[in-house]
């Protein structure tokens, strides 16, 4: 038996935005300590740390007495092409208990994010795992299934670079991104690069 939460007095634009605020705070920080964060488990734990910080996302539902929290890492999904684990995931407050099952780790998510951290990689690379993370926002080709992929999703993409990227490398992830934001604009991404040569961390993307 499901309990859900009380959050008619948030909308999912103020989560979304409080969401943005955690990963925007994630970013400064990065790239004020460039080589603070060096694994996507790094990455991981900071963002989360800055997540528990708002106290909408420490919010918990109640199965059988026991409270669940709706921040989670590593949370089930279905997506286009089967299922999987989401990075970061906030679960839909509205939606609790209202899935095909009662499964705690199978509820609707409100909210995903895929974090991806790469060292050294080509450009053919990158857009590689950005059209990976981007392919588990598309929902199940079965519209009966009552499981779907999150209403925002966003992927936060680092890339350690050995020398700063030059200007048509730049121009081309850039591209990339804005072809898979007309997809799917309910993505957003965010792209920084870290270069050794000059050790400082730039948002290439979203262009500021």
């Amino acid at each position: 038996m499901f309990s859900a939460i009380d959050m008619s007095y948030i909308t999912n634009k103020t989560l979304r935005k409080k969401f943005e605020a955690a990963l925007s705070r994630t970013i400064r920080f990065i790239r004020k300590n460039p080589f603070f964060i060096i694994s996507e488990s790094d990455l991981k734990c900071y963002l989360y740390s800055e997540l528990l910080k708002e106290p909408a996302f420490r919010k918990k539902f109640s199965v059988e007495g026991f409270e669940i929290p709706l921040l989670h890492t590593e949370y089930n999904f279905v997506g286009r092409f089967g299922r999987g684990l989401r990075d970061i995931a906030i679960l839909n407050c509205n939606q609790i208990g209202k899935n095909d099952n009662d499964y705690i780790d199978n509820q609707i998510v409100l909210i995903g994010c895929e974090l991806k951290l790469k060292w050294y990689r080509s450009l053919e690379n990158i857009r590689f795992h950005l059209d990976s993370d981007a392919s588990t926002f598309k929902p199940p080709k079965n519209k009966s299934s009552k499981d779907s992929v999150e209403k925002f999703g966003y992927v936060f993409f680092i890339h350690y670079a050995r020398k700063k990227s030059d200007d048509t490398k730049v121009s081309k992830i850039v591209s990339h991104i804005k072809k898979m934001r007309l997809q799917n604009p309910s993505v957003k991404y965010y792209f920084l690069e870290i270069s050794e040569d000059n050790k400082r961390a730039e948002l290439i993307y979203p262009i500021k």
